[in-house]
This record gives structure tokens, sequence and C-alpha cells, in this order.
């Protein structure tokens, strides 16, 4: 794995699960997350585990098209 600038890839984010969906406006929304990160063999070597899992919580904006898309994590 290469360090570019101030960071290193170690994985990819995989979400697995989105509970506690709330609208809270008619273009915002909230969640909450699992997810896991697939790391590289860099990621692997330097955390000494294969996957990462967690949960985070999630904002939501609908897009002029209808879309909606990830805003932050938390």
């Amino acid at each position: 794995g290469a360090v570019r600038g101030a960071g290193a890839r170690i994985g990819l984010i995989v979400f697995d699960t989105c509970t506690e969906l709330l609208l809270t406006t008619e273009t915002a929304a909230s969640a909450r997350l699992t997810y896991h990160v697939d790391l590289t063999e860099f990621g692997k070597k330097v955390l000494g585990k294969d996957q990462l899992t967690g949960t985070t919580g999630a904002g939501f904006n609908k897009q002029p098209d209808g879309d909606w898309v990830c805003t932050g994590l938390q």
C-alpha cells in the first residue's frame, strides 16, 4: 500500500444494513448504518486484523432529480 499525502489506503468500506431511517424533512433523512471494512494487505499488517466492523449515523439529502445521496457520516 502506498502512502499519499497524509493518508494510506487500508481498505474498502461496505455498508451492510440501514436501520432507524427517519425522514426529518421532505428533503433530509437520517439513519444508522452497519458496515465492515475489507482491509488491503497493507491495512491487515498495520491493524493486525482481517476486517473492521461497526455502526455509524448517516445523513441523506434528496437531490432535485429525486435521488438521495449520503451527505455525511457521524
